[in-house]
Parts: C-alpha cells; sequence; structure tokens
C-alpha cells in the first residue's frame, strides 16, 4: 500500500491477480518484519504496524472474499509464538503478530459460523533459521527453514487450524500463559 492508492484499488488489483492466476484455492500470506527495538523508535514501529497488520490484514481481506466468492478457498497466515508474549524489545511486533493471529481466530469463526467451505490456519512458529533472527543472541529451539517449511508442508495439506513450528512451541506458549510477570519480565 503506497501514498494515494485507495483500498479500492488494492481490491481491484487483488481480484485482478486471481484473474490472472485463473483462479485460487490457497493463500499463505507471511507478512512480518521485526526489529529490536530497545528505544521505542516510532519509525521501526510504523513499519512493522503496516507490514504485519496493514499488509496482513489487506491480504487476509481480499482472500477471504475471493474464497467467499468462489464458495471455498483456504487461507493460511504465519503468525508467531511471539503473539502469546509481550517482549521488551520488540513489544510492537508481539502485538502486530497478536493481530493477525486474532484476525485468523475471528475468520475461522465467520466461515464457521456461516458454514462457508473455507479453511483458515494459523502458523505460528519459534525461532526459524532466517535473516529476520540473525542478529538476535538467544536462539532458544532454533529450527533451519527445511524444518519449518516442512512442518508448514503438512499443517497445509492436512488443514489444521493452528499449528506450532516446531511443535514443541505449544508448550512454551502454554507456560507463557501461566508464568507470573515477575518471571515473564526476566526472559520477555
Amino acid at each position: 500500500h503506497k501514498g494515494n492508492d485507495s483500498w479500492m484499488s488494492l481490491r481491484y488489483k487483488t481480484k485482478s491477480l486471481f484473474t490472472t492466476m485463473d483462479g485460487c484455492d490457497l493463500v499463505i500470506i507471511n507478512a512480518g518484519v521485526w526489529h529490536s527495538d530497545p528505544d521505542l523508535d516510532w519509525q521501526l514501529q510504523k513499519q512493522m504496524l503496516v507490514v504485519n497488520v496493514v499488509g496482513f490484514a489487506a491480504m487476509a481481506h481480499a482472500a477471504f472474499a475471493y474464497f467467499r466468492a468462489q464458495g471455498r478457498g483456504h487461507l493460511v497466515g504465519i503468525t508467531s509464538v511471539a503473539a502469546g508474549l509481550a517482549g521488551k524489545v520488540a513489544s510492537i511486533y508481539s502485538a502486530t503478530k497478536a493481530f493477525d493471529y486474532m484476525l485468523l481466530a475471528g475468520l475461522l469463526r465467520y466461515a464457521e459460523a456461516h458454514k462457508l467451505a473455507i479453511d483458515v490456519t494459523d502458523i505460528r512458529p519459534g525461532f526459524v533459521d532466517t535473516d529476520m533472527i540473525k542478529v538476535r543472541k538467544n536462539k532458544f529451539w532454533e529450527i533451519s527453514s527445511e524444518q519449518a517449511a516442512e512442518e508448514i508442508y503438512v499443517a497445509i495439506q492436512q488443514r489444521d487450524k493452528e499449528v506450532y513450528v516446531s511443535k514443541r512451541w505449544r508448550i512454551i506458549a502454554w507456560v507463557l500463559k501461566i508464568l507470573p510477570d515477575w518471571v515473564l519480565n526476566k526472559i520477555g
């Protein structure tokens, strides 16, 4: 989304893309920018908001609308384990991924309530060996991008609703929900 482009223009371009592709049954949204931001720099935060929230939501909306009109489809969104943890050096990143998670959950509930043949899958990676995390010192349970791709592929094939990559992050996500703040402040 740039400058004077309107949302109608985006909707037209997306519809045109689906038409050019001669239809579409699967859309995978992997919109993610992460910055370590201990100084709460607004320009870094704004970039994460624009990409991780506005970009993600725009694509989710366009894909879901297309699938609803088509009568079927599968929307996959890459969120993050960070959606469940407010980090102290990248709080806005966690907030954007929590938004993405809630948007996907809402679209799933909408599809179920209206009995639509639209599957929604939330992929929540932990640390994956990519350029995005090369600067991190603590790479707890980091996995290769190949392993992550394999797990994501299986989740898409199975049309799972929510998947942690790798699966062991589900345990961490559960533990994070029950830890007291003083512990979270030490690790986050």
